[in-house]
This record gives C-alpha cells, structure tokens and sequence, in this order.
C-alpha cells in the first residue's frame, strides 16, 4: 500500500505555518507524489480514511499554535504521466488515483482542456493524451474529479 502525509510543516512551524499539500508515498518504488489539497492548513491534526476513500482531517494547530476546532473531508488522488518530458505532440499515458469510483475526470494542461475520463470501480484511471502546441520549458497537468472535486496534477517539461 501506500502512505499518506496531508498538512504537517517544514522547518520551524512557528514561521513557516501549516501546509495545505498532501503527498502518497509509494515504498515499492520510494517515490513521493503530490496529492490533492486540503482547504486549511494544519498541523498535528488527525487524519481518518472514510469508506467512501475520502480522508476526514480535523483538529490541528494553525501557523500561530492556535488550536483548530473545525474538520473536513478532501480527497488525496494522485496523477502521473510517462514520459514526463517531450516534444509537442508526444503520447503521454497518464494514470490516475484516489478518485471516487466512476467519477468523470477533467485533464487539463495547463487550464486548456485535453478530455475528460471516467474512473474505474477502485477509483483509478489511465488513458493517453497528446502535448498540444505549448512552448518549451515546464507545464501543468491536471485531473479534477467532478464529483469529489480531488485534483492532482504533475509538470510535464516540454523541450525544442
């Protein structure tokens, strides 16, 4: 399985504040991978896995070490590309999870979109796009569930 770390800081809490990312964390292949965002950012709050694969976080601190009292439900889905580099028009496979089962999903690059995919039963996607005409340096693929509205995106570079 994986990992999930959602919130949390880096360096000194105090002047730093807590953070909105969530990261996967795959120990077969020892990668991490950026997640969806949570509305506020805490840090040493509680996380639980609904049945419906959402993640209820609720508690925490906030940046100034106030206690937070509210909760809320998002959804850590996970996009990835390969290759993650390329010309304009290269296939790129992309595979997706963390959604709701059966939820259609918008791929966007770059807020352009490419097409919108169903989930399967487990949540999981996978289909193939096309690098439309951009140019080179680094660009934002994204996936956003309509229904569960859980995003992820992953930078594909473009080169000349």
């Amino acid at each position: 399985g994986t990992v999930l770390a959602a919130g949390g800081c880096s360096g000194s809490c105090f002047e730093a504040g807590g953070s909105i990312s969530s990261e996967r964390y795959d120990p077969v292949t020892d990668t991490w991978t950026l997640g969806s965002d949570m509305t506020t950012a805490r840090e040493g709050a509680a996380a639980t896995l609904l049945p419906s694969g959402q993640v209820l976080e609720s508690g925490g601190e906030d940046a100034a070490g106030g206690i937070i009292s509210s909760a809320e439900t998002f959804t850590p889905a996970v996009l990835s590309g390969n290759p993650d580099h390329g010309a304009v028009g290269t296939r790129v496979h992309v595979r997706g999870t963390g959604f709701f089962a059966f939820e259609h999903v918008r791929l966007t690059f770059d807020g352009v979109p490419l097409r919108v995919v169903e989930t399967d039963n487990r949540g999981d996607l996978m289909t193939t796009v096309t690098v439309p005409n951009s140019p080179a340096g680094a660009h934002r693929v994204q996936g956003r569930g309509l229904t569960s509205q859980g995003k992820a995106f992953f930078t594909f570079e473009v080169t000349s």
